[in-house]
């Protein structure tokens, strides 16, 4: 799951949510 993942890179940047 990259959620995991996703989280770990929102705290350092939002550029993560755009991959959703």
């Amino acid at each position: 799951m990259q959620v995991a993942a996703a989280s770990s890179k929102l705290t350092r940047g939002r550029s993560t949510e755009k991959k959703f």
